[in-house]
């Protein structure tokens, strides 16, 4: 699988294990299994509606854009944090990714783990597993060897943002 932010943020001879920890008053954290810093998470706000993923020094690698269009929710993935950059993917409300790579992005009914697959039914290409099942703070993520996690990382992103639109606006159309 070709890298979409890039190469940088592959694993070209192994899978990679990475831990996501959501934090309530700091940025969120992607560490490997040895505790080290690979990347921070700026989750929304009540004054922003972005999320911007970070390398540890807090650069810009990639924003995801919500945005509210038609009363469907779309998210768009670009590098950095503009939108003036190039566009990586966008989500719509159906979850069908457009993108030239044709992906599947599921989660399972008990809300404990995301996988990601090249199309229906084809490899999967990662998966996140909640480590707790208490507080799904923290998620144990698997990334196939030549696949982008950051890429990855962005579309967990967006299913979780999508789950918790839905749990907290419930007559909403933001599903």
């Amino acid at each position: 699988m070709a890298a979409v932010v890039g190469d940088q943020f592959r694993s070209a001879q192994e899978q990679l294990q990475l831990v996501y920890e959501r934090n309530t008053w700091s940025s969120d954290t992607v560490t490997d299994l040895n505790g080290r810093l690979l990347l921070k998470v700026k989750r929304p706000t009540f004054s922003a509606t972005d999320v911007l993923i970070t390398d540890p020094s807090s650069r810009p690698i990639v924003v995801i854009y919500h945005e509210l269009k038609n009363f469907r929710t779309n998210w768009k993935v670009f590098r950095e944090q503009s939108r003036d950059t190039p566009l990586l993917c966008t989500v719509r409300k159906s979850s069908r990714i457009q993108f030239s790579l044709s992906l599947d992005v599921k989660k399972e009914v008990l809300g404990s783990s995301i996988e990601v697959s090249r199309g229906r039914g084809g490899a999967v290409v990662a998966r996140a597993e909640a480590i707790s099942l208490l507080s799904n703070t923290r998620y144990q993520i698997s990334v196939a060897p030549g696949v982008d996690y950051v890429f990855v990382l962005s579309l967990i992103l967006i299913v979780k943002e999508k789950e918790e639109a839905r749990q907290t606006a419930p007559s909403s159309n933001l599903r």
